[in-house]
């Protein structure tokens, strides 16, 4: 895909490949902003699953670590409603605009289960998570974690995501891309 752009410097129209600078400015706006609120919405995930584990491994103060955990649960879900507004109304968005419905729904299911979790444990008045509880709750914030650092990576990670380029390089033809949904 290219888009004719306008040349900075006042020259003639030229062909620019999305995500490449040559002095060249885009015909329509670069919005980075999907990506920050990507990242702070896996930075709620993070955070509830680290009060989570902390609620689990040490029960000092419960009702406190269960606040927060609502705190950022509904910050996760008014976050996540922004980004889906904003996706309904928007004419260009940096990747596949379901692949983004996808990914915002995703890490908000996750926080609400992490929040569905503290519930449990204040209704039911668990006052001692057992080992198995623990090793979950340390599996979730590690994956948590990896999770955050691929939607930060998703930045970048479209820079050249044209599937010819490395065939016209090599002269091969190019093998199509399959989805598994």
């Amino acid at each position: 895909m290219a888009f004719a752009l306008i040349r900075r410097d006042g020259g003639a129209p030229g062909i620019f490949h999305p995500h490449r600078e040559h002095g060249l400015v885009r015909l329509f706006p670069k919005d980075d902003s999907y990506f920050d609120e990507m990242e702070t919405l896996a930075g709620h995930l993070t955070s509830a699953a680290d009060l989570l584990n902390r609620l689990f491994q040490d029960r000092r103060e419960p009702a406190r670590l269960e606040r927060r955990i609502r705190t950022e649960e509904h910050e996760a879900d008014e976050l996540t409603h922004e980004i889906t507004s904003r996706l309904d109304g928007s004419l260009i968005a940096p990747f596949d605009r379901e692949d983004l419905y996808a990914i915002a729904r995703g890490l908000d299911n996750v926080v609400d289960l992490v929040e569905d979790a503290s519930s449990y444990v204040a209704a039911f008045e668990i006052s001692r998570a057992n080992e198995g509880a623990r090793e979950l709750a340390g599996v979730l914030l590690r994956s948590s974690l990896l999770v955050a650092t691929a939607v930060a990576n998703l930045r970048t990670s479209g820079i050249d995501r044209d599937p010819f380029r490395e065939s016209r390089r090599s002269g091969r033809k190019p093998t199509p891309r399959t989805s598994a949904r």
